[in-house]
């Protein structure tokens, strides 16, 4: 007697989703050496989000963080990944996001940041997302 398995649209949609991203992982660790992210256009995202989203003022604020986006650059570009690893991490994820945690969400210090420069939920999650994408790519250089 044969016994069928019945996959729910959620699990299967859920092991799509998990392929697709060890395929974009792969895909983007076997450029060993080589940073692909396009920290401009993350800044220029920042510069085109709503001023209503920041803390006041938000466009000092927004100019302040395209500062540090700057840094980082320049720090990858020296191939520093060190420093950009530690200033992303605990520098600009937690003013974007109003989190402590690592590339793979796990919390550093209390986990929360009580001085989040963003205030909409919908741009901390996006820029969550952007910083961690960030975070896994410089990950691996350091250990190279």
């Amino acid at each position: 007697m044969k016994k069928s398995i019945r996959v729910s649209n959620k699990a299967y949609f859920l092991a799509l989703v998990l392929s697709f991203l060890v395929i974009g992982m792969w895909m983007v660790f076997s450029k060993a050496n080589e940073f692909t992210f396009d920290i401009t256009q993350f800044k220029l995202n920042v510069q085109g989000s709503p001023d209503d989203c920041w803390k006041k003022p938000g466009e000092n604020r927004k100019n302040a963080m395209c500062n540090k986006l700057t840094e980082l650059q320049e720090l990858i570009d020296v191939e520093n990944f060190e420093e950009a690893y530690y200033k992303l991490l605990h520098d600009i994820k937690p003013k974007l996001t109003g989190l402590k945690t690592d590339e793979r969400e796990q919390p550093w210090g209390n986990g929360v940041y009580g001085q989040a420069w963003v205030t909409c939920e919908s741009l901390r999650e996006e820029y969550r997302i952007e910083c961690n994408l960030i975070l896994a790519e410089i990950y691996p250089l350091l250990l190279q």
